[in-house]
């Protein structure tokens, strides 16, 4: 128990608290240029937290095994915002997506493409362009 650092094989590097031995809650650094603060679950397995790449985009939300896993809001470093759910770092199941111009699709996701039941509006972001079905990103109804 209690604070401290803690560098791994890798080279990445946890400050912050830790309890039987493993870290709690704290920023990991990550060779790779990624960060990570919140808090994590045992040897390592992230639940927690905000992550920022080394592209500038960022991920709040949960993670598992240090990847979007769940719900959460991702801001792409060109501005675009995705808020929905993830599974192992892809977009999956309910979500939107508004792009800088304030177009945005809300629907249904698969393999990181609109897939289902979705709605894409104009720049204003209220008018509908189109309400339907997608199939891997294309419009089929």
């Amino acid at each position: 128990h209690g604070s401290g650092k803690y560098v791994n094989q890798n080279g990445d590097v946890f400050l912050g608290s830790f309890a039987h031995n493993y870290p709690v809650s704290g920023t990991w650094s990550y060779v790779d240029g990624r960060t990570f603060q919140g808090d994590c679950c045992t040897k390592g397995m992230i639940s927690n937290g905000m992550m920022t790449y080394p592209d500038g985009a960022t991920y709040e939300g949960t993670f598992r095994r240090q990847k979007r896993h769940g719900k959460g809001t991702y801001e792409y470093s060109e501005g675009s915002v995705y808020t929905g759910y993830f599974r192992e770092d892809v977009m999956e199941g309910e979500g939107e997506l508004v792009w800088p111009t304030g177009a945005r699709y809300e629907g249904s996701w698969a393999n990181g493409k609109p897939h289902g039941f979705g709605r894409q509006y104009k720049e204003d972001g209220k008018t509908l362009h189109h309400e339907g079905l997608w199939h891997e990103g294309e419009i089929v109804a």
